[in-house]
């Protein structure tokens, strides 16, 4: 599957004490796109730290990686087990939650979790969107071939 070319994304969290953690998505698709009623499937590491913090904090962000952020992307796939530089996230609120996502994507989902499903050594997860802000699709950073594209 490494072959297919495919848009990379950023899951963002925060732990307790407000601190951000996020790494790359293995995986994300549409499970239901009812207007008011979107739903997604995200894969992830279990060995991820932001799977961890998820567990505390069930609101986290998507953010679809314009075509100019590989650095964003190679630095959320290098550090998965610690919280993040903030040089590379924005912060804003959903109604009374702090939310970070990163800076200039594409497009950010602000999401909950539902529930997770356990698969070898990925965690299958299903969340709700309750937010979504698109800034400019048509440039959208891709990966293929172990490449950033």
């Amino acid at each position: 599957m490494r072959g297919l070319t495919h848009s990379v994304n950023i899951i963002v969290t925060s732990d307790l004490d407000g601190n951000p953690h996020g790494t790359t998505i293995s995986s994300l698709i549409s499970v239901n796109v009812e207007p008011g009623n979107e739903e997604l499937l995200i894969v992830l590491k279990k060995n991820s730290h932001t799977v961890s913090v998820l567990k505390e904090n069930t609101i986290f962000t998507i953010s679809l990686l314009s075509s100019n952020q590989t650095e964003t992307a190679k630095h959320f796939s290098m550090n998965r087990q610690s919280n993040h530089s903030r040089e590379y996230l924005a912060q804003t609120k959903y109604q009374e939650i702090d939310v970070f996502f990163t800076k200039n994507p594409a497009a950010t989902l602000v999401c909950e979790f539902i529930e997770s499903y356990s698969r070898d050594e990925s965690l299958i997860i299903i969340a709700q969107v309750l937010e979504t802000n698109i800034n400019d699709l048509g440039k959208v950073l891709t990966y293929s071939q172990r490449k950033y594209n």
